[in-house]
C-alpha cells in the first residue's frame, strides 16, 4: 500500500491516515507486532498449489513438465516435486481440505525449529491456527492466513531438514 501503488487516492485512503486504519483495517487480525516475536524463520520449506484433480496434475507436473516425482501418496491427496532449494507440493481438495481450489492461492510454508512454541507463540499474540496443527508422518505442520486471506504454513520437518 506505498502511494506509487495508489497514485489517485484520496488522502483518507492512503496507508498513514488514522481513517485509512479505521475504516479498513478494523476487522483485520493486528500482525504489526510479529516481527517482535521470538520465532526463527529458517526459510522457505515448500510452495502448495491447490488442484482439483491431483492424478492429473502430476501427470503434467512429471511428464509434461519433467519435474523429478519425490513422493506421491494419494492417500494424503499429496505429492511433491523436488525443485532445489524447495519443494512444489500438489494438494489435491478434498471436503474438509484446509483450502479449495481456487480460494487462496498458492501456499508458503515456513520452516521453524520449535514447532510447538512457534504455534503457541502466534495463538498467545492473536494469530488465528486456521488448520492444525497436525502431527504426520514425516513433519508437523499447521496454517495461518496472512491478512490477505493467504495460506500460510508454519511447518517442521521431523527429520530436521528444511529448504
Amino acid at each position: 500500500l506505498h502511494k506509487w501503488l495508489m497514485p489517485y487516492s484520496p488522502p483518507w485512503q492512503t496507508p498513514r491516515s488514522p481513517l485509512f486504519h479505521t475504516r479498513y483495517l478494523r476487522h483485520a487480525p493486528d500482525y504489526r507486532h510479529w516481527n517482535s516475536t521470538n520465532m526463527e524463520i529458517r526459510g522457505v520449506d515448500f510452495v502448495v498449489h491447490y488442484v482439483p484433480n491431483l492424478e492429473e496434475a502430476v501427470s503434467f507436473y512429471r511428464d509434461t513438465l519433467g519435474l523429478k516425482l519425490e513422493l506421491h501418496n494419494p492417500d494424503w491427496n499429496w505429492a511433491e516435486f523436488s525443485l532445489p532449494p524447495i519443494t512444489l507440493v500438489l494438494f489435491g481438495v478434498y471436503p474438509g481440505a484446509p483450502l479449495e481450489n481456487g480460494k487462496g492461492g498458492a501456499g508458503l510454508a515456513l520452516a521453524v525449529d520449535d514447532f510447538d512454541g512457534a504455534i503457541k507463540e502466534l495463538e498467545d499474540i492473536g494469530v488465528h491456527v486456521d488448520w492444525g496443527p497436525n502431527e504426520l508422518s514425516t513433519c508437523h505442520v499447521a496454517m495461518i492466513t496472512d491478512p490477505g486471506g493467504n495460506p500460510i504454513f508454519i511447518h517442521k520437518r521431523n527429520d530436521g531438514s528444511w529448504g
